[in-house]
This record gives C-alpha cells, structure tokens and sequence, in this order.
C-alpha cells in the first residue's frame, strides 16, 4: 500500500472509531439521566415518607 492509501485507511478507521464512540456516549449519557430522573424520584418519595413520619 502507498503512505495516501494508508492514510485514508487510517482515517476511515479513526471516522468509525470516533462514531461508535459517540453512539456509547450517547447511550451512556441516556442512561445516566434516566438513573438521575429514578434517584430525584426516590429521593422525594423519602423526603414525603420522612415527612410524614415526623408529623407521627
């Protein structure tokens, strides 16, 4: 293979590289906002449940 020939191999793999890591970043960020959605969730439900308690 010439060096062009290597370099454009070298950039298509890079190119793929870089979109399967932004399709994984994305998904992780999806991931971390729906964990953050549940845990805000779960937080107010103990807060309502600590509130209740402490009216007896």
């Amino acid at each position: 293979m010439s060096e062009k020939q290597l370099n454009t191999v070298e950039i298509e793999f890079t190119s793929k590289g870089a979109d399967e890591l932004h399709k994984q970043f994305k998904q992780l960020t999806k991931d971390i906002n729906k964990t953050t959605r549940a845990l805000k969730k779960m937080n107010h439900e103990l807060e309502v449940l600590a509130t209740h308690q402490a009216k007896g």
